[in-house]
């Protein structure tokens, strides 16, 4: 409960995000999609699937088979585990994500889900991603070479 309230008082919500490239994911995909999904079980379900129809994504990793499934349920023409360079990939341990690297081009999104807050401050600034974006419950990553290193944390 303590690290929620701490996560409550450095997040901000679109307002108060001065990348273009963030401010557009929430307003026009994540907050404007998720009406879209009120059946979906749990805020990072909601969260994934508003990514992918933002983005458009056509290339999954899926390891978890319930959440594959239900990817498929919603988007019958995305192609599943089935590449060897995605447009997103989704994990459910952060400490599973250095051997997704390779796989990850600088449109790619890295969605860590149900993460609980249990990342450490440390991997959060890692060199691997230019963009970190916490939403406490799922951890969003990109690569994108023309993004200025930045991370957020944000109310959703």
């Amino acid at each position: 409960m303590i690290s929620y309230l701490q996560f409550l008082i450095k997040s901000t919500n679109q307002h108060g995000i001065h990348s273009p490239y963030v401010y557009n994911y929430l307003t026009k995909g994540l907050y404007h999609h998720k009406k879209e999904y009120p059946t979906a079980p749990t805020k990072s379900i909601r969260l994934l699937l508003s990514s992918i129809k933002y983005f458009q994504f056509q290339t999954v990793l899926c390891l978890n088979t319930e959440i594959s499934t239900v990817i498929k349920n919603h988007f019958q023409n995305i192609s599943l585990n089935t590449s060897d360079n995605y447009d997103l990939i989704i994990i459910e341990k952060l400490k599973n994500c250095e051997s997704y690297l390779e796989q990850m081009h600088n449109d790619s999104l890295l969605i860590i889900l149900n993460t609980k807050h249990q990342v450490k401050k440390n991997v959060l600034y890692k060199n691997h991603f230019t963009l970190v974006i916490d939403f406490y419950h799922t951890l969003v990553f990109s690569k994108r070479k023309e993004q200025k290193p930045q991370n957020f944390f944000i109310r959703y």
